[in-house]
């Protein structure tokens, strides 16, 4: 097969250079592929060898279990944006919708325009995940503690909830958009229970997306919720049976994944009581962005931004063993 030898030396994000690429053109599939890439934070240099190879897809290039952000892909060169990680796109996006109040107040509008617009951004950030191959996006729209609201304002987020139910589940359809909503459901009307629960069952069978809505949903709530269930379903069995494992089934988000990347708008750098088991080691990303202003380029951001992170689980990879005699180095915690 023919062959096109490039040679791209330009630095990435002062860490790695990228050496030769061979790039066999076949349509939008890289049919074989070889390159040298020079680790500079570790002195390595490793071959990827072809047998791996996969293709385009989403903007995402895989070979030999390594993964590369891609800008563009022009004739038979890719142009690389990001060196990688084990994975650079996270397959669990969790988002805290944070300030929808202060947009509509910085532009004299009433609260629920606010809300309004921070609904339409919704269907633009499921739409863009999907394109990026995220697989389960997951977001904060209303929490236990967000009864305490005002009543009209309450009043006009069960209303737009109700909404968008009504008129969005024809278009996730179309878009391949599989719907779930965590929380306990319970407290709302039997008119909203009753159109969560159909339009859960008229997007089960979509594959392209996971969307997870959480109304009057707080972390703490799905742990108590989750360890009632395991009891349950294990009556006599005594606290010391109970294992995170045990317990992971009965969590309200059992069928997704843990998030990898959480995004929080608005300024706020705290998790406000959301999903507090599934984000012990999830990568936190805060913006002062408001979220009816959060758009695709932000979330091309805060997907880089994550692309960058060390993710060792507490594994330490990279640590060396501490010798005898070495200072031990004072670390400053920073509040989130």
């Amino acid at each position: 097969m023919h062959k096109l030898e490039h040679l791209d030396r330009r630095d990435i994000q002062g860490r790695t250079k990228i050496g030769k690429i061979w790039l066999g053109p076949s349509g939008n599939k890289l049919t074989e592929a070889c390159m040298t890439v020079n680790f500079r934070s570790c002195g390595q240099t490793r071959m990827l060898p072809t047998e791996n190879l996969r293709t385009i897809r989403h903007g995402v290039w895989q070979a030999a279990g390594l993964h590369f952000l891609t800008l563009s892909k022009k004739g038979s060169i890719l142009v690389i944006r990001q060196f990688p990680t084990a994975n650079p796109v996270p397959q669990h996006i969790a988002v805290i919708m944070d300030g929808n109040r202060r947009w509509a107040q910085q532009r004299a509008l009433p609260v629920a325009m606010g809300h309004a617009s921070g609904a339409r951004r919704v269907r633009e950030l499921v739409k863009a995940c999907a394109e990026r191959g995220v697989k389960y996006l997951s977001l904060f729209a209303f929490s236990t503690e967000n009864w305490k609201r005002p009543e009209e304002e309450v009043t006009g987020l069960m209303g737009l909830l109700s909404l968008y139910l009504q008129k969005e589940v024809q278009d996730m359809s179309k878009q391949g958009v599989r719907l779930r909503v965590i929380g306990d459901t319970s407290g709302f009307s039997p008119r909203i229970q009753a159109l969560i629960h159909d339009a859960q069952a008229n997007t089960a069978h979509n594959t392209a997306i996971t969307l997870s809505i959480a109304v009057n949903y707080g972390g703490r709530w799905d742990m108590l919720q989750a360890f009632k269930g395991w009891q349950a379903a294990n009556p006599g069995e005594v606290a010391e049976a109970l294992s995170e494992a045990a317990l992971s089934p009965y969590l309200s988000t059992a069928y997704a994944p843990e998030p990898e990347l959480l995004i929080r708008t608005g300024g706020e750098a705290r998790v406000s009581n959301f999903m507090l088991w599934q984000l012990a080691y999830t990568e936190f990303y805060f913006t002062d962005l408001l979220w009816p202003d959060f758009g695709k380029t932000d979330l091309d951001e805060a997907i880089s931004s994550y692309a960058q992170r060390d993710r060792r689980f507490g594994g330490g990879a990279y640590d060396k063993p501490a010798k005898a005699g070495d200072a031990v180095k004072a670390v400053t915690p920073r509040r989130v």
